[in-house]
């Protein structure tokens, strides 16, 4: 068996989350937070925290997810590495 190479590479950092993961997530609830989110990467979630100050919207801010409280705002999805 072979590992896809790209599984393996540091070129960047920044993976987003295939949409057929997200569409089987929000079956279960609606994406309340994605904390370690990316201006790439569309969860659908209400709120969206980034390292990112290029795109900063109501429902997006730059805030360190890993560092922030994600009490209160419900199904909490964060791409695992």
């Amino acid at each position: 068996m072979s590992i896809n190479a790209a599984l393996m590479s540091s070129a960047h950092q920044a993976w987003v989350t295939p949409n057929a993961i997200i569409k089987n997530i929000i079956k279960i609830a609606p994406i309340g937070l994605d904390p370690c989110g990316n201006v790439m990467n569309s969860t659908g979630a209400v709120m969206c925290w980034h390292d990112n100050d290029a795109k900063t919207t109501e429902r997006e801010r730059k805030q360190d997810g890993l560092k922030s409280d994600w009490r209160g705002y419900g199904l909490v999805y964060m791409n695992p590495p």
